[in-house]
């Protein structure tokens, strides 16, 4: 299990080998391999959406401004070739 959600995501970017994700896979495939506890499952009072979804979409826009990920297309992300790790 990963220590943190930017790793999980990194993790479930990585494992696709440069292939495009669909945003809802990435959702799915973090659980693989994240602790999403109780607290994150909940709907966000403001938003309606899991808090955990929140949080997976913020931490990709940061990956993409970083360089790590990139946005082919919409809702759609893939990892940089050179950021792959297994």
């Amino acid at each position: 299990m990963e220590k943190s959600i930017r790793a999980a995501i990194i993790k479930v970017l990585s494992d696709a080998n440069s292939k495009e994700v669909l945003l809802q896979d990435i959702y799915r495939n973090v659980h693989r391999v994240y602790k999403v506890s109780d607290y994150q499952e909940e709907p966000d009072p403001k938003y309606g959406q899991k808090r955990i979804e929140q949080e997976i979409r913020s931490i990709i826009a940061k990956l993409v401004t970083e360089g790590i990920v990139e946005y082919p297309r919409r809702k759609y992300y893939k990892i940089k070739g050179d950021f792959i790790c297994h």
